[in-house]
């Protein structure tokens, strides 16, 4: 029992001593700089909007980045699209091996997303889905079988965010302001679990109030295609005044 014992801790130590040197190998190569760059390089490359940050780095918890910010579509100078104080993604390296996009967790805080309508069935992230479309739309080359890319996220969590949308002419606008989501097991196409709280702010000639709001259930993302997502909701409050 003894040597068992011995042997297992030899083993244990040993995990440990590879994990910790294949973590300060990444942390080498993935340096701030290097981690800026890519990012923005693929926010350009992918995205093609505008992209800052104050600070990137590799540590226990995976890619930390402060103080993100993605532009509107036509730069800085249209506007902030996307923002978030504290933004951290741990990726699924064992998964990369096998050309499957997997994310162990996400993190962030104080995320800002607005989300402007600009015509009938136009939005200020049309260029995005649409870019995604051509891209999955494009034939592989002759000979090359194509395997589609598996994207999965194991835990997301958001916490003190805000979202906000706007109607064409600005006529109603709806904000839900101090957001905090966690949800599990994301995908593209399938039915996932998610739990959020937030206070539902309304502007418009018919509505305004602030209302707080709790909901539980799961979603579904269509693929990528918002007209395709759904929801099945298991329990929602909303109180309005005294009414709840």
């Amino acid at each position: 029992m003894r040597k068992l014992l011995k042997f297992l801790g030899w083993t244990l130590g040993l995990a440990l001593a590879l994990g910790l040197a294949a973590f300060l190998a990444l942390k080498f190569y993935f340096t701030p700089d290097r981690i800026r760059k890519l990012v923005v390089e693929y926010a350009g490359k992918n995205l093609g909007r505008e992209i800052s940050l104050d600070a990137a780095a590799l540590n226990l918890r995976g890619f930390s980045i402060k103080n993100l910010k993605v532009a509107e579509t036509g730069g800085f100078k249209k506007g902030e699209f996307l923002s978030a104080a504290d933004f951290s993604v741990r990726p699924d390296f064992r998964a990369l091996l096998k050309k499957e996009f997997r994310i162990n967790s996400i993190r962030a805080s104080g995320v800002t997303l607005s989300i402007l309508q600009a015509g009938k069935d136009t939005y200020n992230f049309s260029d995005l889905i649409a870019g995604s479309k051509i891209a999955a739309a494009k034939p592989p080359a002759p000979g090359v079988q194509a395997k589609p890319v598996e994207i999965g996220v194991s835990n997301i969590s958001v916490a003190n965010s805000r979202l906000i949308y706007a109607n064409a002419d600005r006529s109603m606008v709806v904000t839900l302001s101090g957001l905090n989501l966690k949800a599990d097991s994301l995908t593209s196409d399938e039915l996932f679990p998610f739990e959020a709280d937030f206070t539902l702010g309304v502007k418009s000639s018919y509505l305004s109030g602030e209302f707080p709001v709790y909901a539980k259930g799961r979603t579904a993302l269509g693929g990528w295609d918002p007209q395709k997502g759904r929801a099945e909701i298991e329990k929602a409050t909303l109180k309005a005044g005294k009414i709840s």
